[in-house]
């Protein structure tokens, strides 16, 4: 007696998180920078990447792209305090994620470095453009030039701004 067999293979694969991310995100959040994860991957991995890294809290709350445009602005501003990942996001939806948390009044700084990063480095208070390949556009949509790679490097700048600013 013969037997079907059927055989599914699923693989995924995930880049490897960067060293010193987490170390470097809880130094933002002992600071009292919160940290938003906008990204164009799936929700699952940036899920993933965000529970890694120490962005994702169990409090919080993950959306796609999508979902967070059609949201209303009374709600869009209810619920930004707890986004800390917007997934399958579009450019225009980190802008638009930018400017509704200036609405509320809060001090935004973003990462970026690619062209479709350029609207919201512009529209946040400090764009900060990330790397080595950082293209053009992001560079000149930016207030401050990283030269790596390293997110870290933000929680350098920070700390020089908040010199800055207290001897000023």
């Amino acid at each position: 007696m013969a037997t079907d067999v059927t055989l599914i293979g699923i693989t995924g694969t995930e880049d490897p998180l960067r060293e010193g991310v987490g170390e470097a995100v809880a130094k933002c959040k002992n600071a009292g920078v919160r940290v938003t994860m906008c990204t164009g991957d799936n929700v699952l991995t940036a899920w993933s990447v965000a529970q890694q890294c120490n962005i994702y809290t169990p409090d919080g709350i993950i959306m796609k792209g999508p979902h967070f445009r059609m949201l209303s602005p009374d709600v869009m501003k209810a619920i930004t305090p707890r986004l800390q990942v917007l997934a399958r996001s579009l450019p225009g939806d980190k802008r638009m994620l930018v400017e509704t948390l200036k609405d509320r009044g809060d001090i935004i700084g973003v990462t970026g470095d690619g062209t479709n990063d350029g609207p919201a480095l512009k529209a946040a208070h400090v764009g900060f453009s990330l790397g080595v390949t950082r293209t053009e556009v992001a560079k000149e949509a930016s207030d401050i030039i990283l030269t790596d790679d390293n997110f870290s490097s933000i929680v350098q700048a920070i700390m020089w701004g908040h010199c800055v600013n207290d001897a000023v």
